[in-house]
C-alpha cells in the first residue's frame, strides 16, 4: 500500500550495499591479482628467495640454495619492466632449471621450449602482437623472437606483455649482470626454511611466495580501512532512513494496529509482520545493490592511474572476494531489521482502546 516508501528505502540499502561491493571488490581485485600473478610463477615452489631490498640480489646466492640439504630444486628468476618499441615489456630471465615448477609459466614455457634455438633469443606473450620470426628492439637491443607464449595464465604477466628468455640474455637486456630477483626453492623437510636462513645468514630473505600478497594487502590497508569506513557509514545513512520510513508507516497504521489488537492480535506477530517487512527491503536492496557494486568495482579498476598498476607489477583484473555479496546482504538485512525494530516499539504503546 505504501510502495513509494518502500522503494525509496530500498534504493538507499542498493547504494549502501553497492559501495560496499564496489570498496571489497576493488581492494580484493588487487591484492588478488598480485596473488594470482605469484601462483602463475611460482607454481608449487616451498619458498621464494628474494632480496633485502627491490633491487635484486648477487647471482652466487644460487649455489648456497642449492647446496642446502632438502633443497631438490632452486629455480633463478629475474624480473624487470623495460622499454621497447612495442611498449612497456616484462623481461622475465630463467634457466632449464624452470620445468621443476608447476606453474602457467613453466607450461607455456615448457611448450615452447624447443624455440629457444637462438640463445640470445626471447620468446614474447601474445599481448605484444609479435609472431615468430619477428625482432624486436628491447632497450636498443635488437633481438629475434623466436617463439609466442599464450597460454592459461600468462595474461597476469604484465598483461601479456612480457618477453622469456635465458638468464644471461636477461641480465644483458637488463644491464643487471650477476644478479636475481627470486630464488623459488622446492624440497622437503621440517626445518629447510631454517637451514635456508641459517645458509644465507641474512644476505637474502626466505620467504613464502604469496609474500607479494600479503605486502600489497598490507600496502592497502589505510586506504581499504577508510574507504570500508565510509561505506559502513552508509549503511548508517539507510538504516536511519528506514527508521524514519518504518516510524511513518506505523504511525499511519495506527487504527489498523489498534483494530488488530482489539480483534485478539498480538503485539509480538505485528511486530513481526513488520520485521519482516523490513527483511524483504533488506534484501531488494542488496539484491540491485550487488550488480550495482560490481559495475562500480569494475569501473574503478579500469580507471587505476598507471603509477599503481606498476607498483603492484601485475596486471590487474577484477575479483570479487567470495565472501563479499553474503556480507553486503547481510550487513542490508541487519541494518533494515535494526533499525525497524527501534521503529516497532511503538506497538507495544498502541491501546486496543484506540479502535
Amino acid at each position: 500500500m505504501h510502495w513509494v516508501r518502500s522503494l525509496v528505502s530500498a534504493g538507499v540499502v542498493a547504494v549502501a550495499a553497492g559501495l560496499l561491493i564496489a570498496v571489497l571488490g576493488t581492494y580484493g581485485s588487487l591484492t588478488g591479482s598480485v596473488e594470482r600473478l605469484a601462483v602463475s610463477i611460482a607454481g608449487n615452489a616451498q619458498y621464494e628467495v628474494v632480496g633485502v631490498t627491490d633491487s635484486g640480489f648477487d647471482q652466487n646466492e644460487l649455489d648456497v640454495v642449492r647446496g642446502v640439504a632438502g633443497v631438490d630444486a632452486a629455480v633463478p628468476l629475474l624480473r624487470s619492466i623495460v622499454r621497447s618499441d612495442v611498449g612497456e615489456l616484462t623481461v622475465l630471465g630463467v634457466d632449464s632449471s624452470i620445468t621443476a615448477l608447476q606453474s602457467d609459466l613453466q607450461g607455456a614455457v615448457g611448450n615452447a621450449a624447443g624455440l629457444l634455438s637462438d640463445p640470445s633469443g626471447v620468446l614474447v606473450g601474445a599481448a605484444t602482437g609479435l609472431t615468430q620470426g619477428d625482432t624486436v628492439t628491447i632497450a636498443d637491443r635488437p633481438t629475434a623472437v623466436v617463439g609466442v607464449i599464450d597460454g592459461p595464465g600468462t595474461q597476469r604477466i604484465g598483461g601479456g606483455m612480457f618477453a622469456v628468455t635465458l638468464l644471461p640474455t636477461a641480465q644483458a637486456l637488463t644491464d643487471r649482470p650477476g644478479q636475481l630477483d627470486s630464488i623459488f626453492v622446492l624440497g622437503g623437510g621440517d626445518d629447510l626454511r631454517s637451514d635456508l636462513d641459517a645458509a644465507l645468514a641474512g644476505r637474502v630473505s626466505v620467504m613464502n611466495p604469496e609474500f607479494r600478497a600479503d605486502r600489497a594487502d598490507q600496502a592497502m590497508s589505510l586506504t581499504r580501512n577508510a574507504t570500508l569506513m565510509v561505506s559502513l557509514i552508509a549503511f548508517v545513512v539507510a538504516a536511519f532512513l528506514v527508521f524514519n520510513v518504518m516510524n511513518m508507516a506505523i504511525a499511519k497504521r495506527r487504527p489498523t494496529i489498534s483494530l488488530l489488537r482489539a480483534v485478539g492480535g498480538r503485539r509480538a506477530d505485528i511486530v513481526r509482520d513488520l520485521l519482516f517487512e523490513s527483511v524483504l527491503v533488506g534484501l531488494v536492496g542488496g539484491a540491485v545493490g550487488v550488480p550495482l557494486g560490481i559495475i562500480m568495482g569494475r569501473i574503478a579498476i579500469e580507471s587505476l592511474p598507471p603509477f599503481l598498476s606498476q607498483a603492484f607489477d601485475a596486471r590487474i583484473e577484477y575479483v570479487l572476494p567470495s565472501f563479499a555479496i553474503p556480507v553486503a546482504i547481510v550487513a542490508c538485512v541487519l541494518a533494515c531489521v535494526g533499525a525497524s525494530a527501534l521503529a516497532a516499539v511503538q506497538v507495544y504503546r498502541i491501546s486496543p482502546i484506540e479502535a
